[in-house]
């Protein structure tokens, strides 16, 4: 689910634009087809486990920036305020 839509479709004209931008708590994301195009995820102060099925599992923490690329199968667990 998008948190905000920017625009439809790719302008061929552009190498880069906002497809959609979201700031909220991230909730558990299980993308077992990916995502359709490029994604750049930054923790402002959010930590958590980004899992890669087939290829491993990384801590995220606060300041990390996680680039994805499209069609890239990816989980993401947050961990709970209580737990840090």
């Amino acid at each position: 689910m998008l948190a905000f839509r920017l625009t439809g479709l790719p302008d061929s004209r552009l190498p880069l634009y906002l497809y959609c931008i979201g700031t909220h708590e991230q909730k558990v994301q299980l993308r077992p087809e990916g995502f359709p195009v490029h994604q750049l995820f930054l923790s402002r102060s959010a930590a958590g486990e980004l899992k890669i099925p087939g290829k491993g599992s990384w801590p995220v923490g606060a300041g990390q920036l996680w680039v994805g690329e499209p069609g890239v199968a990816h989980e993401f667990y947050p961990h709970s305020r209580t737990n840090g």
